[in-house]
């Protein structure tokens, strides 16, 4: 089964995130880069269960990194295989712009952001992809699965700001962030949070400022505004306002 979905959108370009899936014998996870990193290896095992040629996903690979994206595989033996991968493309200038009450601002293309984002995120494939985007604007990122993840990391380590999903299992966005704020009490010191959600109804994000966040980013992401909102936290935190 084959899908797509827009997963970032700018005024000049978007990603466009594709899953194959299937119902097969699935791949043994000793086997996941192999078949990545040497097609002989990854077809040996494909044709050994049914004496095929294999599906030569090296050269898959190497066409998704020609056209600037990244390939991945998610599955569990017996149960069949998911692979995704993202691709950019530049929306033409002749195309009529969707309305926008945010300025477009320029992204350098080089690394223009220093510091640690600590990212709560329950999805594999959201953590993937926005802690690539994190990266390449220069950010050291580290990942929670949960609220109750983050406490722990929190207490442990400074962050410069953490992006925190709202719905997740074990404990939500919300009562990570009150905790994160009754233990600043003791910390000394304010870690900006920003709501990092699909939801989007009304009242949201004046919901989650009630309870302490400082910002709110809404899914599917829209890139620039996403490095706008960071990129002023990051500097107001570091210039001590």
């Amino acid at each position: 089964m084959l899908s797509a979905e827009v997963y970032t959108r700018s005024e000049t370009d978007l990603r466009i995130l594709f899953k194959i899936s299937d119902t097969g014998i699935g791949i043994a996870p000793k086997k996941q880069n192999e078949i990545f990193d040497n097609s002989t290896q990854g077809e040996t095992y494909l044709s050994s269960k049914y004496k095929g040629t294999g599906l030569r996903l090296a050269i898959v690979k190497r066409l998704v990194e020609l056209m600037q994206g990244f390939i991945w595989v998610e599955n569990e033996p017996g149960t069949g295989s998911c692979f995704f991968f993202i691709l950019p493309f530049t929306i033409p200038e002749d195309l009529p712009k969707q309305a926008s009450e945010q300025k477009n601002i320029t992204i350098p293309a080089d690394k223009s952001l220093s510091g640690r984002i600590l990212l709560v995120e329950d999805e594999p494939v959201n953590q993937m992809v926005t802690k690539r985007q994190l990266e390449i604007w220069g950010l050291s990122v580290d990942i929670a699965n949960n609220g109750s993840e983050a406490l722990i990391m929190y207490d442990k380590e400074p962050y410069d700001l953490i992006l925190m999903d709202i719905c997740m299992p074990v404990m939500d966005g919300i009562n990570a962030t009150q905790q994160i704020r009754d233990m600043e009490i003791n910390k000394r010191r304010h870690t900006p949070i920003v709501a990092f959600t699909a939801a989007a109804l009304a009242g949201d994000r004046e919901r989650f400022l009630a309870v302490g966040m400082d910002e709110y980013i809404a899914k599917p992401v829209e890139v620039n505004n996403m490095y706008k909102i960071i990129s002023k936290l990051i500097k107001t935190k570091s210039d001590g306002k």
